[in-house]
């Protein structure tokens, strides 16, 4: 028979899961890296929607503007190689200075243009 495990929380910043013969413990602290790497992602998620809101095909190459907090930034600088492999831009600018059509997130966290190339 199959037993259900039994979960709990050890501390802050672990997690424990058991049964009769097993024991995991999962580290669930945020470095401030992986906080970062989750900026990143998080303005992939928001350009892709654009994208695809834009009606560009999933293989056009774009130029990406972006206006960002200095947080978020220093976030996609960080990560700028991983967030242009994911969305198809040849060159990120950090001003959108001059875009015709500015997008906002939804959060407002993110505002950029997308220009087909």
């Amino acid at each position: 028979a199959i037993e259900q495990p039994e979960s709990s929380q050890e501390s802050s910043g672990s997690a424990v899961l058991r049964d009769a013969v097993t024991v995991i413990v999962l580290d669930t602290d945020v470095t401030p890296e992986l906080h970062r790497e989750g900026v990143a992602r998080h303005v992939v998620r928001i350009v892709q929607q654009g994208r695809r809101n834009s009606g560009l095909d999933v293989s056009d190459r774009i130029r990406l503007f972006l206006e960002l907090d200095s947080e978020t930034e220093e976030a996609v600088r960080e990560h700028e190689a991983f967030v242009a492999e994911q969305v198809l831009a040849v060159e990120i600018c950090y001003s959108t200075e001059g875009c015709a059509r500015v997008e906002k997130s939804e959060d407002g966290s993110v505002s950029y243009c997308i220009e087909r190339v």
